[in-house]
């Protein structure tokens, strides 16, 4: 059994790592936003050139200042971010408008929205600051439920295998059927409680779930990546708690979209 100041030393020791991270992502949010501000490509493939990435990327959208807040509205206590990787910053590079489609956007329903007076805006902020990262593939997310709610993950695991083991039409095709259900179903799906004690037990309740509480939409593979139409893995993307964006140290904005 270790001694007691074993056990202090390594955790200062773990701590100090923990600290190291942060920062570390921090500097990278501040330097990676600065270039992207400024179009600076040069800076952005230098960044992309290190093989570290700590930098976590969230796409918020809204027409008051209030709207940008937090990482997501009060209805998605889970948002999805990406990973700002080589992948996501090359892509950036060529504008803003592809690395919207990138993270999961539609182009059509971008113009529309700007068209409407919506703005976009993208927050870098370091990963380490954020309480919780779950890589979102169908393991990981069951282990994630399971973690909070042991009852609703009890419901959800023997659909796990299935929804991993489908072709990506098939998993489409079942996303698709469940992305606008009646009231009387997305109140037995939309949180976890309601989904142990209302949903039954079938797989298209369960895809529900997923869908209208942790909002994995229909393009959701459960392999860590967004996905494009033509099924084309983008983003490596994370399920973090949500949070106001002021309680993210070092958090810096790129606007997009606004032309």
């Amino acid at each position: 059994v270790p001694s007691p100041h074993r056990r202090e030393t390594a955790e200062r020791i773990m701590m100090s790592a923990a600290a190291a991270t942060a920062e570390k992502g921090r500097a990278q949010a501040a330097a990676l936003a600065a270039a992207l501000c400024n179009g600076q490509q040069q800076l952005v493939s230098e960044s992309t050139s290190s093989g570290s990435f700590c930098v976590g990327a969230r796409v918020v959208f809204g027409k008051r200042e209030e709207d940008f807040g937090h990482l997501s509205g009060p209805g998605q206590p889970w948002p999805f971010v990406a990973v700002a990787d080589a992948a996501l910053l090359q892509v950036a590079s060529r504008g803003h408008l592809p690395l919207l489609e990138h993270i999961g956007f539609e182009a059509d329903w971008v113009r529309a929205q700007v068209a409407a007076g919506v703005r976009f805006r993208l927050v870098l902020f370091a990963l380490a600051d954020c309480a919780t990262c779950v890589v979102p593939t169908w393991d990981g997310l069951l282990a994630f439920v399971t973690e909070r709610w042991p009852h609703c993950g009890a419901k959800l695991r023997p659909h796990m295998a299935t929804l991993a083991a489908m072709s990506f039409q098939e998993r489409l095709e079942l996303g698709r059927s469940v992305e606008c259900v009646p009231a009387e179903l997305y109140h037995k799906v939309a949180t976890p409680e309601a989904y142990v004690r209302d949903a039954d037990a079938s797989l298209l309740h369960a895809r529900a779930f997923l869908r209208h509480c942790l909002k994995c939409t229909a393009l959701f593979m459960g392999d860590g990546f967004t996905r494009s139409p033509r099924n084309e893995p983008c983003a490596r993307e994370l399920l973090v708690a949500r949070c106001a964006i002021a309680d993210l140290p070092g958090h810096c904005w790129v606007p997009l979209a606004q032309d």
